[in-house]
């Protein structure tokens, strides 16, 4: 139907209204395969760590938030205490434009800020000294924004009509809920949370509950985190709790493992976490202990699709049902986290395949552990020969640009952080060809890193190193390429024999190095592909037959 002229300027207004709000996600959804968007200088500003960002390091952040239930709002006070890490007199944080700034002053005398878009620039009138401590207060409230139907706060109620809501910002970013340092580099050392709710509900966030206070018809939680933490890790839930615990005990002592669920789900919620002591004694074993004792371990059960890992405080969809191997691997995929993203977290949103590749591994590995080797081949076949499509879609590289705003957890295209990541572990694992030396990598890696920011290159530098060889050919192929390695083959039979030809394509001229098994009739052996064509004549007529679970690698055979 025809646009009105009396419409137009109205459509047009609501057009530059929402433009704000969401032509910063459009890129991640116009891009065309193997090209990443394009980035602008606002994208470069608020994505990089330039000398707005690095002449301060923050410390602690303490949020004092009130969730306006029935408004679906949030109101509240942040304190952001930083030290200087050279002489500077601006500094840049972020908060989106749905959020206003009532009041902001540093506990050092006079400030003035500016805000361009989604960046917040603080302008202190003294200069801040090298090495001075210095805290920044703010006090905000809005309507966090709604994209597509995604919103960093779910408002939601269980089914007997009672409030259950919480946050879940990775992705989109912590700016879109509080003001903050929205990158991943700068973990705060600590951090605390109050949560003010109706009285009756139950509020849980990161670490250990420090007090609950009733006041008129309300309930404040205070609850502080004594170990660094990444900023998409500080969240909140609230709900009709009930709270359980779930005893475990491994070589340092006994631990009280816990979970909030719904009250009418307790005695669902008990028995099927009784699984939940051996996946982690599992995680420990081929990770290293759990990495927060100190801070707990809470599960706290959260609606529609809204699991995520928050630090020591797990988000998770309660399905409340196990896998065909018999454990629930939403339960162990959101755990894993706890060391990979959490404890060893990316320093920049474009490695997040080392939160996600690795946890999704961790999946397959709990099946190997619980159901054998076959069957966690038989869950890699799957993932590798992608029959239906959607396990892996190779539309970019799973290492993304650094530097920019940009996060891989908006758009489909970017989902190969999972499935992709997994299977280059789980390829590495084959070239390496020695299991006990895998194994060994990974959890060195990670104790040398946890409780840090970690990068891909610094990966990459210590299986280098572990291995003694270089792997620089193997991860350039599998976390900077989006292209499959594709083995092209075609076999010429004579009288007794057979000779196949291969060569790869989709590579570069240095990816020769993979070791294929192949079999014909009971013998076994192996090829080593590269660019250049190559030739093996087989003593016999015997089928040829490729084993599918060794690398992530597609097969074409053909017409000769």
């Amino acid at each position: 139907m025809p646009v009105s002229k009396a419409l137009k300027p109205l459509l047009l207004l609501l057009l530059l209204t929402a433009a704000c709000k969401y032509t910063p996600y459009l890129k991640y959804y116009t891009a065309l395969p193997g090209k990443y968007p394009r980035f602008h200088k606002h994208d470069r500003l608020t994505g990089s760590i330039n000398r707005y960002r690095s002449c301060y390091d923050v410390t602690f952040y303490a949020l004092d938030i009130t969730p306006d239930i029935s408004e679906k709002k949030l109101a509240g006070t942040v304190d952001i205490r930083f030290t200087a890490q050279r002489d500077f007199d601006t500094l840049l944080l972020d908060l989106h434009p749905c959020f206003h700034i009532r009041k902001l002053e540093a506990a050092t005398g006079a400030v003035k800020y500016y805000r361009k878009r989604d960046a917040l620039f603080v302008v202190f009138a003294k200069t801040q000294q090298q090495g001075s401590i210095n805290t920044i207060r703010i006090r905000y409230d809005g309507t966090p924004v709604t994209l597509a139907g995604y919103c960093t706060v779910n408002w939601n109620k269980d089914k007997n009509n009672t409030p259950w809501i919480n946050t879940l910002c990775e992705g989109v970013g912590a700016r879109l809920l509080w003001p903050c340092k929205d990158l991943l580099y700068d973990e705060a050392d600590s951090s605390a949370m109050r949560i003010t709710v109706p009285q009756g509900l139950t509020a849980v966030c990161n670490g250990i509950l420090r007090s609950k206070t009733d006041h008129d018809s309300l309930s404040t939680f205070y609850w502080y985190a004594s170990n660094p933490i990444n900023v998409y890790n500080l969240s909140f839930a609230v709900g009709d709790f009930k709270r359980i615990v779930i005893p475990y005990k491994n070589a340092s002592g006994p631990h009280d493992l816990q979970a909030y669920v719904l009250s009418y789900r307790e005695d669902r919620a008990k028995k099927h976490l009784e699984q939940l002591p051996d996946q982690i004694a599992f995680l420990e074993k081929i990770y290293g202990e759990y990495p927060w004792y100190n801070d707990g371990y809470k599960l706290v059960e959260t609606p529609g699709s809204t699991s995520m890992e928050h630090q020591t405080a797990i988000h998770y969809t309660a399905r409340y049902r196990n896998n065909r191997f018999g454990y629930d691997d939403l339960l162990l995929h959101e755990t894993a986290h706890e060391w990979w993203g959490n404890s060893m977290t990316a320093a920049d949103y474009g490695d997040l395949w080392m939160h996600e590749g690795f946890a999704t591994y961790s999946e397959l590995l709990y099946t190997e552990h619980k159901a054998g080797h076959e069957s966690y081949e038989g869950n890699m076949f799957y993932i590798i020969s992608n029959p239906d499509g959607k396990a892996i879609d190779n539309k970019v590289p799973i290492v993304k640009k650094y530097g920019v705003r940009y996060s891989p957890l908006v758009a489909k295209r970017d989902d190969d952080i999972y499935n992709k990541g997994c299977v280059t572990l789980h390829s590495l694992r084959w070239v390496m060809q020695d299991d006990s030396l895998f194994f060994r990598t990974l959890k060195t890696f990670y104790a040398e890193h946890q409780k840090s920011t970690v990068s891909t290159a610094q990966f990459i530098a210590h299986v280098n190193k572990m291995t003694g060889k270089d792997y620089n050919w193997f991860f350039k192929q599998y976390l900077f390429d989006y292209r499959v390695p594709e083995l092209n083959y075609y076999i010429t039979r004579s009288p007794g024999k057979q000779v196949l030809h291969y060569y790869w394509k989709n590579t570069a001229a240095d990816f020769d190095k993979v070791p294929l098994r192949i079999k014909y009739g009971t013998t076994e052996t192996w090829i080593y592909p590269s660019a250049k064509a190559q030739e093996l004549v087989i003593a016999s007529e015997e089928p040829v037959l490729f084993y599918n679970t060794q690398v992530y690698y597609t097969q074409k055979l053909l017409k000769k």
